[in-house]
This record gives C-alpha cells, structure tokens and sequence, in this order.
C-alpha cells in the first residue's frame, strides 16, 4: 500500500514531499514558505491600457454608455490624438431616456499587483496584497488582507486556493479581480498500482482521490486525502 504517496506526488508541481501513510487516507503538509514559493512563480501582474469616457451634455461624465461605432472626421489633413481620423461614440442611459454621446479625452490607466503572499495562521487562511493603480495623472496604491481556503473539486479532480472577495476600481478602466488572477490549481490524476496476488498473477487497481479536507495551523496547511479504489 506505500504506493499510495503516488496519488500525490503530482500535487504542488513537486514542490512537497508527502508524508508517508500506509491506508485509504494520505496527508500532505504543505509550509507557508512553500505556499509562497508557488505564489511568487506567477510574479508581478501588470496590465494597461486607455479607456474611453463619454461626456454628457453638462459636462457630468456618464458610466452607462456602450460603444456603437465611429464618425469619419472629414477634411482633417492629420489625426487626432488618441482617437486617430474617426471619433468614437457610445449610446448612454439616463433616467429620461438616452443619448448618443462623443467622448471625452482619453483616459489612459494601469495597475500592478505586488507583495503577493498567503499567510496560514491557527484556524485560518489569509491573502495579501499591494495594488498599484495609475488612472489619467493619479495614482493609488492599495494593500488589503481577504480570507482565503483550500478545497477540492471532485468534478474536475483539482485541489484549488480560493481567495475572498478582492476588487480593486480602476475608474474608466473597470475593475481589476484580484481573487481571480491568484485562484491556484493543483491537478491530481487518478493512479494505477499493480498489486501481486498470492497466486503469482498482478493485478491493476485504480485509485483516486475522494475527497479532501484542509486543516489550517500555524505557518502549515494540511490536506488530508480520502483515497478510493
């Protein structure tokens, strides 16, 4: 039955040793410092871009316009900055009806994400980390703790970090999903072990991993596996 460690080895893409246990059930401990390592392989996120703001009449920019297209600018021997020979426009919503709008200057944006890092604690999981924004000529920088968890997905046989609710605006530019961009996946395959039978024959079992629960403690996350055949 050692054969069992099998059924995880593939998990944290080598970077645990499980510990050896011989029966339906296996355990992995898995150290904040290697959590971390995982999480520091994805790196500095980064993304940009320019946004369009359209202006209603009043001067009060509107968030509720979708684009339909352009308008060709005749009679104009250069282009336009930001917006090259055709202008955009978008239909808005108001509350008495809607309009067809131009926009505004273009608003140029960007965010980063840093000091990523999950911390394990007696009982529970947390995230952290430090968001950047540069939106037009301003700048934040944000830092924010949410819970976080482990569970696994039997559908689709992954053990997966589940971070809670972290949404950064970014204006014109939308919102930025921390949560999403750090949900991490560890697929683990179903095993097959040739058993020897007493007659000198060998015979193949399949096993699998049933379930599995996540014990939180200090500065370690353990997974116990429910392994079936």
């Amino acid at each position: 039955m050692a054969k069992l460690i099998l059924f995880i080895l593939i998990l944290l893409l080598s970077f645990l040793l499980p510990e050896e246990n011989y029966g339906q059930n296996t355990t992995v401990e898995i150290s904040g410092g290697t959590l971390n390592r995982i999480i520091q392989k994805i790196g500095v996120l980064s993304d940009g871009g320019v946004a369009t703001v359209y202006i209603t009449p009043g001067g009060l920019r509107s968030k509720s316009c979708i684009p339909v297209g352009s308008i060709k600018c005749p009679n104009i021997s250069r282009p336009m900055p930001g917006f090259g020979y055709s202008i955009p426009i978008g239909a808005c919503t108001k509350r008495d009806g809607s309009l067809v709008l131009g926009p505004g200057e273009p608003v140029p944006w960007q965010w980063w994400i840093t000091n990523s890092r999950l911390n394990v604690s007696s009982g529970a999981m947390t995230f952290t980390a430090t968001v950047t924004t540069h939106i037009g000529n301003t700048w934040k920088t944000i830092t924010k703790t949410v819970g976080a968890s482990v569970r696994f997905d039997a559908g689709d046989n992954r053990l997966k970090v589940d971070i809670g609710d972290f949404r950064v605006s970014l204006g014109a530019g939308g919102v930025l999903d921390v949560a999403k961009l750090f949900q991490v996946m560890f697929p683990i395959v179903p095993q097959q072990i040739s058993v020897p039978m007493p007659d000198g024959t060998t015979k193949i079992v399949t096993g699998r991993v049933a379930n599995a629960n996540a014990e939180y403690q200090t500065d370690t996350l353990k997974v116990n596996f429910n392994v079936a055949f």
